[in-house]
């Protein structure tokens, strides 16, 4: 008997366990190393920078308060420090001008006389120095100023103007024609006016009649300093002549013309009585000739006897005092004004008897 075929159980193949790959962390991100960039040096080979090759003259006139600026600078591009430099010399040594760093430079008062150059420093890109040529030597400045300040017209009674306020171009000094301690009345004075020019500063090119002086006709050559001005005449003396005139009561026939010069006077006469002549009673006033202006005015009188002819001594004489009167007798009287102005007037005498034909 054949045996049964017995089938053998279908076993499934066993499932492998699941293992989960391993976590593998990424590698650390490195930074590039920064590498620095180095400085050039200037001049060095490899160099970055772009050297200075050259600068032009200054342009401008040398001269007190006329500007300077830099000439051309090669290349044109480049970025600057400037430096102005001067000294008494065209050849050096220079130095620096303090504060002048820009590319323009007015010459002060003191640069007169000197030289000037300019030099040029490359920054940023740009490297290296250039110096310009030295410019001519500093020349003056004409004077500008031609109103001289400060000088006033005469005034009678007043005192002159003796000094003048000095300008930044130059200082002056005044003399007066004819000198005073105070103005006279009716008289014409001039100022002579001397300009002192600054250091920096110059007379020359000073065209002819430059200078005002305000009221005054003031005139100068050209090429100078020396200023002559010219005021009108102070006005009259502040004392005036009363209407009546009287010596002893009597009306004076005629004053004469007055002069400042004690014998220079004119002369005009009085004719009185002997009567007259010969009265010395008290007579308030015995004379009256001028009615003065103002308190400080004052008038002296003083008698002389016919035939004088010389007045000399008329400070130290004594003022007349209602003496007697002789025939030709001569009243010298002097005027003198609040302003100090002096005016004399000469009045002879004539002694005439009424009852005598």
């Amino acid at each position: 008997m054949t045996p049964p075929i017995v089938t053998p159980p279908v076993v499934p193949p066993p499932t492998p366990p699941v293992v989960p790959p391993p976590v593998v962390p990424p590698p650390p991100v490195v930074p590039p190393p920064v590498v620095p960039t180095p400085t050039p040096t200037p001049g060095g080979g490899g160099s970055s920078y772009t050297p200075l090759s050259s600068i032009s003259a200054i342009v401008g006139v040398p001269q007190v308060g006329v500007e300077l600026s830099a000439g051309t600078i090669a290349p044109n591009a480049a970025t600057i420090n400037f430096q102005w430099l001067i000294c008494n010399t065209a050849d050096g040594p220079y130095t620096n001008i303090t504060g002048a760093t820009s590319s323009t430079y007015t010459p002060a008062a003191d640069d007169a006389g000197q030289y000037i150059k300019l030099k040029a420093t490359g920054v940023g890109s740009y490297s290296g120095t250039v110096t310009s040529v030295a410019t001519g030597v500093v020349a003056q400045k004409v004077i500008t100023t031609g109103a001289i300040a400060g000088v006033t017209a005469p005034v009678k009674g007043a005192a002159p103007v003796d000094s003048i306020a000095e300008t930044a171009e130059y200082t002056a000094a005044i003399a007066w024609s004819p000198s005073a301690a105070t103005y006279a009345a009716d008289t014409e004075y001039t100022a002579t006016i001397t300009i002192i020019p600054k250091a920096g500063y110059t007379l020359t090119g000073v065209a002819e009649n430059f200078f005002t002086v305000a009221e005054a006709a003031a005139t100068n050559a050209a090429d100078t300093g020396v200023v002559t001005a010219v005021f009108p005449k102070t006005a009259a003396s502040s004392v005036a002549q009363l209407a009546s005139a009287t010596i002893k009561g009597v009306t004076v026939d005629d004053l004469g013309t007055p002069n400042a010069d004690l014998d220079s006077a004119t002369q005009g006469y009085v004719s009185i009585t002997p009567e007259q002549a010969a009265d010395t009673s008290p007579l308030e006033p015995f004379i009256t000739l001028f009615d003065p202006a103002d308190a400080a005015a004052a008038v002296k009188v003083v008698k002389y006897p016919n035939g004088t002819s010389a007045f000399s001594n008329f400070e130290e004489a004594d003022a007349y005092n209602n003496e007697a009167i002789a025939d030709g007798d001569i009243f010298i009287i002097r005027v003198t004004a609040e302003d100090k102005s002096i005016l004399y007037y000469s009045v002879f005498v004539q002694i005439h008897n009424p009852n005598v034909k």
